[in-house]
């Protein structure tokens, strides 16, 4: 077994995941970080900031920081964790407590693509990603980027498309108890002006929409069935689930997964 992340998600969500043999990408804007694909402009703002107290143009300064701003939309993803049984996690994500921790094996998830880019091929568009809580190291990363970007005559504006990607992997320190990972697809969505048509380019990842506290939202569907190995190999039953071992053992049985451990949450928690 390789390195092994958890996805938590209520009992409702896990019977849906196990029998689709899918996961559902969230739009990012519905997370709850409010920072969350916006942390990295701080970055951004500073380096911009010392390029022109350095005599850099102030209008280059300007539509650099415009395009990477108008670029960081469109992400989706479905995130996990590196501890399978973490007492913030089963509150924040797991029903209270009454959910399930999924444990992926990232060897067998066949995401090979580390960093996800804008194209109209499917599997560039994806990427399974550990999230960067370190800001000096966040800092390094976009100000090489922007570095490379300036210092070359063509301008290869490829490097700021990757700064805004960078969005989806970097998040405040105060998260850094969840040892987050994520899946992140980035679809190219377009719509006219006024916004009466909109269209998905290229053959990407099927879609559908849900309900959510901050409205009507659409999420993508990975279908992890399409895996070489079942990714799934560890089931942890949260602290207030009163589910019993043996009948989450026939679920799986019977939707044909084999080769999973299954235990109890360790935390002693009840509400």
């Amino acid at each position: 077994m390789g390195k092994v992340i958890y996805h938590y998600c209520s009992m409702n969500c896990f019977l849906k995941i196990i029998k689709s043999k899918s996961l559902w990408l969230t739009d990012a804007s519905s997370m709850n970080d409010t920072m969350e694909c916006q942390w990295h402009l701080r970055h951004v703002d500073k380096y911009l900031g010392e390029y022109m107290q350095q005599g850099g143009d102030e209008k280059i300064g300007d539509s650099l920081r415009d395009i990477i701003r108008q670029n960081t939309t469109s992400r989706f993803l479905a995130c996990f964790s590196e501890n399978g049984d973490l007492l913030s996690q089963w509150r924040g994500y797991a029903d209270d407590g009454r959910g399930i921790a999924i444990g992926f094996d990232i060897d067998k998830i066949d995401i090979t693509n580390e960093f996800p880019t804008m194209s109209v091929v499917a599997a560039h568009q994806l990427g399974l990603c550990q999230i960067e809580y370190d800001e000096s190291i966040q800092y390094v990363l976009i100000e090489h980027l922007l570095d490379d970007f300036l210092k070359d005559d063509k301008k290869n504006y490829y490097n700021l498309i990757r700064c805004s990607i960078l969005s989806s992997m970097f998040k405040n320190s105060a998260f850094k108890e969840e040892q987050e990972w994520r899946i992140v697809y980035v679809p190219i969505i377009t719509t006219n002006e006024d916004f009466t048509s909109a269209k998905i380019m290229g053959d990407g990842l099927p879609h559908d929409f849900r309900d959510t506290k901050y409205g009507i939202s659409p999420y993508f569907i990975w279908y992890f069935s399409k895996c070489k190995e079942n990714p799934i190999v560890d089931i942890v039953i949260g602290p207030q689930n009163r589910t019993k071992h043996e009948d989450i053992c026939l679920l799986l049985t019977d939707n044909k997964y084999d080769n999973f451990k299954m235990r109890y949450s360790t935390a002693s928690y009840r509400n």
